[in-house]
């Protein structure tokens, strides 16, 4: 957030959703689990890949998955 937004406006940004979180927590009287993190991080990927898809249909292309190596 700090290179999007500037330090100020990260660092409150941050902060905010740390806020969130903790409320969510406290109002719904449930524990922190380190497992639902990391769905949002998949959901957040699948959200760019679909903007990525879009983006690249928009200028011509096609995007295909890599294969490993």
């Amino acid at each position: 957030m700090k290179s999007k937004l500037g330090k100020p406006e990260g660092i409150t940004a941050t902060a905010h959703k740390m806020i969130r979180i903790i409320y969510k927590l406290i109002a719904t009287a449930t524990t922190y689990e380190d497992k639902i993190a990391g769905n949002m991080s998949e959901s957040r990927k699948q959200r760019r890949i679909k903007g990525l898809q879009k983006a690249a249909e928009r200028l011509g292309f096609q995007l295909i998955e890599a294969q490993p190596v």
